[in-house]
């Protein structure tokens, strides 16, 4: 009977032991080839750039497939437009794979009136006969400019992502034409915008930048400094008390913290990570590394990506909310 008791307890010792060890790799038994999150590039990567840094993201330039994975639910986390994906996650029922966290940033558009003055910004009648150009059409930056700008009938030209619209914008002749056409306006997104602006200024092109957040405010009843951006979405059977999601929400934290304090060291991060290389930032992120910091501001005073803070929260209902605002 000793004898059996010895081999009892060594079994539950056992037991113990393999189940400690699945409970510790659980980061990656529930990650997607390693990656823990899927996400466009752009703004919203400064708000995880270590765990960009770290190889656990996968960042696509062409925002149009992640939609998808919201309904096949590969990656533990997704970062993508709040609109929709709450639209998404609620037509589809109990089938939903993916909730709400948090919001990773809030407000980042601007339109650029292409050879006006700020006068002529001030009291801005936008109709469907002028040329204007945007990106992601019926997503949130679509929207902002519709709901604003009624009378324009949407844009003429739209881009599937921000950086291919900045290329496009950048090949703006000195008489305002792309393509041989008059552009007379362009829906636009930071940090794309202020390479925008670099550059078409450079080259004689005048331009008036109008914040898009500012002007909602002027024609809606929405009041909130931030507006419902790219978000983060968990997959459902990723516990709160796992270690994967407590390390996500610690690494996300962190980035959004010092993106908005120290701009400067977060730079100096990137370079680290890539070598010096900044094309290598560039070519991850989105943007080049002098670009975070000209658009965050030294001290991130500026704030052009539209970070939002970590204390300031969203719901899914105030999301809900803000699409019944939006131009249908």
């Amino acid at each position: 009977m000793k004898l059996n008791l010895i081999k009892l307890g060594s079994f539950l010792l056992a037991a113990i032991a393999i189940t400690s060890c699945s409970t510790g790799s659980n980061q990656e038994d529930l990650s997607f080839n390693g990656k823990y999150l899927i996400m466009p590039s752009g703004a919203p990567t400064l708000g995880t750039y270590k765990l960009i840094t770290e190889g656990k993201v996968d960042v696509l330039t062409d925002a149009t497939n992640i939609p998808a994975q919201l309904s096949k639910g590969d990656y533990p986390f997704v970062v993508f437009d709040s609109t929709k994906a709450v639209t998404l996650l609620k037509n589809q029922g109990e089938n939903a794979k993916y909730s709400f966290v948090k919001m990773i940033t809030g407000g980042n558009f601007h339109l650029f009136a292409f050879n006006k003055t700020e006068e002529d910004a001030t009291n801005l009648t936008i109709t469907s006969e002028d040329n204007v150009y945007g990106f992601q059409e019926n997503n949130t930056p679509d929207m902002l400019f519709k709901t604003i700008y009624k009378d324009a009938d949407g844009c003429d030209v739209y881009l599937d992502s921000i950086s291919s619209l900045r290329d496009t914008l950048l090949t703006m002749t000195a008489d305002y034409k792309i393509n041989g056409e008059v552009v007379d306006y362009a829906v636009v997104a930071e940090p794309a915008a202020t390479a925008i602006k670099t550059n078409l200024t450079k080259k004689g092109i005048k331009l008036v930048d109008i914040n898009l957040q500012t002007e909602l405010k002027k024609v809606t009843t929405w009041d909130k400094d931030y507006i419902p951006q790219a978000g983060l979405f968990v997959r459902n059977d990723v516990s709160k008390d796992s270690d994967l999601y407590k390390t996500v929400l610690s690494e996300i934290n962190s980035s959004i913290s010092l993106a908005l304090s120290k701009p400067g060291d977060v730079k100096n991060a990137l370079l680290s990570a890539y070598d010096n290389d900044d094309s290598k930032v560039t070519s991850n992120f989105g943007f080049s590394s002098s670009v975070l910091e000209g658009v965050q501001g030294s001290d991130g005073s500026k704030n052009g990506f539209g970070i939002v803070p970590n204390d300031v929260t969203f719901t899914v209902e105030e999301i809900t909310s803000f699409n019944g605002l939006l131009a249908k």
